[in-house]
């Protein structure tokens, strides 16, 4: 192989450990809006990770399209949630040119608003845009493993509830 292949080469697999990278951290930046919007009512960090027109299909949670009806989810949300926390791990992302896609474990707790704890574990199927050099997210889909009660909970100690 002559060595300007083997540079384009190098440079392809830089730029494809770049896009994972962003990827990664447009995630982190999701479940942190995720919280934000509902911890202190905040959604724009919620909402700038997402392409125009957003499929967020949320299973048992509801599916909404495009920004302003996945803003409506968020904000009814707070009306029901009163503390949330997420954790997304075990990613596997495979980028192609200015589109990838991801799989993701997530693990939520919530506390509703009557002070009930509750845990979220499932599986988050991503598809990603890259936009003027940033990459956003055009479709999310929740797969639910399991949303339970918890029955020691948190919400004592976090919120300085008492039952």
């Amino acid at each position: 192989m002559a060595p300007e292949a083997d540079v384009k080469e190098l440079a392809r697999e830089i730029q494809a450990l770049r896009d994972v990278e962003a990827i990664k951290q447009l995630k982190y930046r999701y479940s942190e809006g995720c919280d934000v919007a509902v911890n202190e009512g905040r959604t724009e960090a919620f909402l700038e990770v997402f392409t125009p027109d957003i499929l967020w299909d949320g299973g048992d949670f509801g599916q909404f399209k495009g920004v302003d009806e996945v803003k409506g989810f968020i904000e009814a949300m707070q009306a029901q949630i009163r503390f949330t926390y997420h954790f997304f791990t075990n990613p596997v992302i495979k980028v192609d040119g200015n589109d990838a896609i991801a799989r993701w474990r997530l693990l939520a707790v919530y506390t509703e608003t009557e002070g009930r704890d509750t845990m979220l574990a499932g599986i988050e199927d991503d598809e990603y845009q890259k936009v003027d050099g940033r990459w956003l997210i055009s479709k999310l889909k929740l797969t639910t493993a399991f949303y339970a009660p918890f029955k020691e909970g948190w919400h004592e100690l976090v919120l300085g509830l008492r039952e």
